[in-house]
């Protein structure tokens, strides 16, 4: 297992992975919801649409290359 596999073993239940790209020292990942509805972070509003697209970043590269 390579470390994007582990990467994507370490999403959420509700995001599915479309893709990543690797810069010279950052990971991209791609992912999207699989939930039917959500609610949005900013404002509370429940939807089926993209209501807003953002950022999140964390921190496991050194979990992953412990190993």
């Amino acid at each position: 297992m390579n470390y994007v596999d582990e990467i994507v073993n370490l999403l959420d239940k509700n995001l599915k992975y479309i893709k990543h790209e690797i810069t010279k020292d950052t990971i991209y990942n791609y992912v999207v919801s699989n939930r039917k509805k959500v609610k949005c972070p900013t404002c509370g509003v429940e939807t089926d649409k993209v209501h807003s697209k953002y950022k999140r970043s964390y921190q496991l590269v050194e979990r992953i290359f412990e190993s």
